[in-house]
């Protein structure tokens, strides 16, 4: 089977059974929450929405990709005649390079490419710094940190800028070939890491690929135009600054490696980087960042206000069964 049968299968099946899922779940539970995500997304959002929509019952489904979550949202408003469409629902999606097209209330899309990439964020890395490092603002070891951070991700954004720009210019070129019935291989990005174009000589950054590999890797070619395409956006830092336009996969892959660093370094003896050593015992990977530090990454105001909204739709639809209860009663 080929990686593009393969994905478009896992993406059949997983929005699949999270529909037969929800339906169990409507049998039982009408009145829950029934919120849909991307993959492993729910480590991000469950706190955020307990917080703030604040359900007495939530019932949470995975999907495999964002297609799959667009597809539910439009089963849930459209089938069987629209029976779903005024239970309280919410879909949770990325921007990504290219944002989707579809449009509702109960669809949220991140302002930046991924949740990923509110790990990243100065204030986030301070909530990281202040907890689990145990630094506070003004001293010395909290400037040392923050250094040391702005210092490496700017060399990282620098060094992945054209893999970045490059990776946007395939899917433009994928959005813009379905209308005219183009055939794309679309690219299979998930299995992807950082590391495997990039060398990291801490807290320096050097790139290990140019846009010809990187055509010769994923079976591509950039003509000339593609190419000052690929170096405009990447020049564009204003509508694409690094830590809100690049892939969030990578920059955890960046944020994981680098704590994992600045942790070994303020526990040596003598410690390196620090003018005194401490005990942390924070140690991140790939596979458990997104749980691990959730606490700590942003919650744009954006979200606030969906999730908001989720909460005052709960009290509306709250409010419509206890008239009708009242009227059946009566």
């Amino acid at each position: 089977m080929s990686d593009r049968a393969g994905e478009l299968r896992f993406a059949r099946e997983s929005y699949a059974v999270a529909w037969r899922n929800f339906i169990k779940a409507v049998a039982t539970e009408p009145d829950a929450l029934f919120c849909f995500f991307e993959g492993e997304d729910l480590k991000y959002y469950s706190i955020r929405i307990n917080l703030i929509a604040r359900p007495e019952k939530c019932r949470s489904f995975a999907v495999g990709g964002r297609d799959g979550v667009v597809h539910l949202l439009q089963l849930v408003l459209n089938a069987d005649g629209g029976r779903y469409a005024k239970l309280r629902s919410a879909f949770f999606v990325d921007r990504d390079f290219i944002p989707p097209e579809a449009s509702d209330e109960r669809l949220y899309v991140t302002p930046c490419y991924s949740i990923e990439n509110m790990y990243v964020s100065r204030t986030a890395i301070e909530r990281i710094f202040e907890s689990e490092f145990g630094l506070t603002q003004g001293e010395t070891a909290m400037g040392v940190a923050l250094g040391l951070y702005d210092t490496a991700a700017g060399e990282f954004y620098r060094a992945t800028g054209e893999l970045n720009g490059w990776l946007q210019q395939q899917r433009k070129k994928e959005a813009q070939s379905k209308p005219k019935g183009e055939k794309v291989s679309v690219l299979k990005l998930q299995s992807l890491q950082a590391w495997e174009f990039v060398d990291m000589q801490f807290p320096h950054c050097a790139e290990n690929y140019s846009i010809s590999t990187l055509d010769q890797r994923f079976g591509r070619e950039s003509n000339n135009v593609d190419v000052d395409a690929i170096r405009d956006w990447v020049a564009d830092i204003t509508s694409n600054p690094p830590a809100v336009a690049y892939r969030g996969k990578f920059l955890i892959d960046f944020l994981c490696k680098f704590i994992n660093i600045l942790v070994e370094g303020i526990n040596s003896q003598p410690p390196k980087y620090f003018p005194a050593a401490r005990h942390v015992a924070l140690g991140v990977q790939r596979k458990t960042a997104l749980s691990q530090l959730s606490q700590y990454a942003d919650t744009p105001s954006c979200l606030i206000r969906f999730l908001e909204g989720v909460c005052r739709r709960g009290a509306e639809t709250a409010c419509c069964n206890l008239k009708h209860q009242t009227k059946v009663q009566g």
